[in-house]
């Protein structure tokens, strides 16, 4: 959702024209569909800029930029996660897979105010009760992504190496709800 104001600020920022000072201006967009790029006449260098003119084609499905890149038209993109396999398996697509990591995390809140979560014991046996690999790959599907050990992934400022998640422990996750005070921690 966006506000009227910002609406009318994107409008009227899509309107002008984009100043650069790079090898390539803003030649064409058209929203939802491509960005076209063009050699820029002014820039300083120009005469060894080789290539004329870049398009970038705006699709957001994964699926359909799998689909055009193994058919020539893209040279770059992203895929679903269940084609990974099928993409390791196959040698001259193997050679050509690029993984990269795309900070982010996905997390659970908890009110800290309301029963049970109000309790610390609660929530480390919640952390120490979650396996986040099986979570990422079987549930979430996406093979390819790491646990986060925090809030704030690698990549990102804020970033602070150091701190490590409660582990993958059953057993612990049962020790801790006994300390809440769990008559019967499963």
């Amino acid at each position: 959702m966006t506000s009227p104001r910002c609406a009318s600020w994107n409008q009227s920022a899509v309107a002008q024209p984009a100043i650069a000072n790079g090898p390539y201006v803003l030649a064409e967009h058209t929203p939802g569909q491509r960005v076209v790029l063009a050699r820029n006449p002014a820039y300083w260098n120009a005469a060894d800029v080789q290539i004329r003119r870049i398009e970038f084609p705006i699709v957001p499905d994964p699926a359909q930029q799998l689909a055009l890149y193994e058919a020539g038209d893209l040279m770059v993109a992203a895929f679903p996660p269940a084609d990974i396999a099928r993409i390791q398996a196959d040698p001259a697509f193997a050679r050509e897979l690029h993984v990269l990591e795309q900070p982010g995390t996905s997390y659970l809140g908890f009110n800290l105010q309301l029963s049970p979560t109000d309790n610390v014991n609660v929530r480390r046996a919640i952390a120490s009760a979650i396996d986040r690999r099986a979570l990422i790959e079987d549930v979430l599907g996406q093979p390819g992504d790491r646990p986060a050990q925090r809030l704030v992934p690698p990549g990102v400022p804020g970033y602070a190496d150091g701190a490590e998640a409660y582990p993958f422990d059953l057993d612990a996750a049962r020790a801790f709800l006994a300390e809440a005070g769990s008559a019967k921690p499963t």
